[in-house]
């Protein structure tokens, strides 16, 4: 798979000068797992912690996107619904970049709610690419060949989103051609560990099955993918009950599913730690622990519920791992 599209023109900032907003998307009915998903727990510890900790790692102010603030109060987090409501993971985004306009934001960094493995190296390395770019998504194995639900989009993408929807197009990816697109090549993505293993989504309880198995094998590390993993077809094609491309989508799409029998192989632990981990340090007021300001951006007011809330979400990364500079 080549590198993509060259950089197309767009009406992005040419830098990104304040850091973005961190967005978990939940905007799903949980039709196929038959409950919350977000809740569920991988090695014990809820799947939303987990995307919340990496999150927190890389940028200090965590929203929620969601449509059903009853079940998600618990996460503790601001919530925000979808500004237009029955559009899919795509309005989620939307959803999202509508909040980071109205704090200032030149963006969002979007990870569903139920990716369990998405590492706080790869987030530093999306945002790496963020200054002059709409959409930083890195390439995977699936049929899309980029992974939407983990990925950069800077403000700039409102127009061309809310272009697609009045069209009808609620494909996650409609609006890409409209905007600046980097991708994030899939050779280097395979550094942080199996594309498979990534960016899978716990959708279906046989799939909480897989990332457990995952999780005891010690999760996705650099170059922890064997050659059958590799070779392995493409499991993120939508099941029988999903709506077709341009329709909203009942839940988020499956991601890129690995192989039943292709677990990475002797990877040493990820980056979260076990549910009763405590934080490292206590935060200072205006910083939440683990986050640096990258050079270049302002460090934020972060608001004291938000501080509070990235403050439970675990330690600092290892010394030795990238970092966004």
């Amino acid at each position: 798979m080549n590198a993509g599209p060259a950089l197309r023109a767009g009406p992005a900032a040419d830098r990104v000068r304040r850091p973005p907003l961190a967005a978990i998307l939940a905007g799903g009915r949980n039709r196929r797992y038959g409950a919350p998903k977000a809740f569920a727990t991988v090695a014990g510890v809820p799947i939303l912690d987990r995307v919340r900790r990496a999150l927190s790692a890389v940028t200090p102010e965590l929203i929620l996107i969601t449509n059903d603030p009853a079940t998600y109060a618990r996460a503790g987090l601001p919530m925000h619904p979808d500004a237009r409501p029955g559009t899919g993971p795509l309005g989620g985004i939307h959803a999202a970049l509508c909040q980071a306009r109205a704090a200032g934001r030149d963006g969002v960094l979007a990870v569903a709610c139920d990716m369990p493995f998405v590492p706080v190296a790869l987030l530093h390395r999306l945002l790496d690419d963020a200054p002059g770019a709409d959409v930083v998504a890195p390439e995977s194995t699936g049929p899309r060949g980029v992974e939407p639900l983990c990925a950069y989009y800077g403000t700039g993408c409102i127009d061309a989103i809310e272009a697609a929807l009045d069209r009808g197009k609620h494909r996650v990816t409609a609006f890409y051609p409209a905007v600046r697109v980097r991708r994030i090549p899939l050779a280097e993505i395979r550094a942080f560990g199996a594309p498979e293993v990534l960016f899978l989504n716990v959708n279906t309880p046989a799939a909480r099955e897989r990332a457990e198995r995952f999780a005891a094998a010690g999760e996705p590390a650099a170059g922890a993918m064997d050659a059958q993993a590799a070779d392995a077809p493409a499991a993120d094609a939508p099941a029988a009950d999903e709506p077709a491309a341009d329709e909203p989508a009942a839940d988020a799409p499956a991601a890129d599913a690995p192989a039943a029998d292709a677990p990475p192989a002797d990877a040493p632990p990820a980056d979260a730690p076990p549910a009763d981990a405590p934080p490292a340090d206590a935060p200072a007021a205006d910083a939440p622990a683990g986050w640096d300001a990258p050079a270049g951006w302002d460090a934020p007011d972060v608001p004291a519920a938000a501080a509070a809330a990235a403050a439970r979400t675990g330690p600092r990364m290892p010394p030795d791992a990238p970092r966004h500079a």
